[in-house]
């Protein structure tokens, strides 16, 4: 059996499956900014590939409730939910995966561009790829060594173990949620 890996929207898509319930946080949470593991992430044989402190990008501005029988696996300031896992699904709000290059590309889709200057001004664009730019090296590293054992097929005892979903619907986003998606 394999799992799954829902990023983003993908996570809350996960929680809301699961039960708990998705909604608008208190403040969007965008830009590269820390995320905390919790102690049971520690012992984690994926989320333990990660340090316990880690700059990622954030661009969304739904949150969820922890799903009943879901283990905690990340935190931030803003946002209590980072990442999850139940069963062997995993469900992580964050993003480092992104590099510079594909967050000019999410800027050169129109509500994602609209959604960066409603949130953070006229220069919102320019402030995120320069942020994702300045952590780009760090936060590939950390993808590669979160998401490598579900490529490497046999090199590690957690080979195959996700199965990775899009993190956002064509046309949809950062920054809009599953309340959002299901609305429409």
């Amino acid at each position: 059996m394999t799992g799954v890996l829902g990023r983003c929207l993908g996570a809350q898509l996960q929680a809301a499956s699961l039960g708990a319930d998705v909604y608008r946080g208190a403040a969007a949470e965008v830009g590269v900014l820390a995320v905390d593991l919790t102690p049971a992430a520690v012992e984690d044989p994926v989320s333990s590939a990660l340090p316990r402190r880690f700059d990622a990008l954030q661009w969304h501005g739904d949150t969820f409730d922890l799903p009943v029988g879901a283990v905690q696996l990340a935190r931030s300031q803003a946002c209590e939910q980072q990442a999850f896992v139940f069963k062997r699904a995993y469900g992580l709000q964050f993003h480092i995966e992104i590099d510079a290059a594909r967050a000019t590309e999410w800027g050169d889709v129109p509500a994602y561009a609209q959604s960066l200057r409603e949130l953070l001004g006229p220069d919102g664009l320019s402030t995120i790829v320069e942020q994702v730019r300045r952590k780009e090296r760090t936060s590939t590293e950390l993808a590669r060594r979160l998401f490598a054992p579900a490529r490497t097929h046999g090199r590690s005892r957690h080979a195959g173990r996700l199965a990775h979903v899009r993190p956002q619907p064509e046309g949809q986003p950062p920054g809009e949620g599953a309340e959002q998606a299901r609305a429409r």
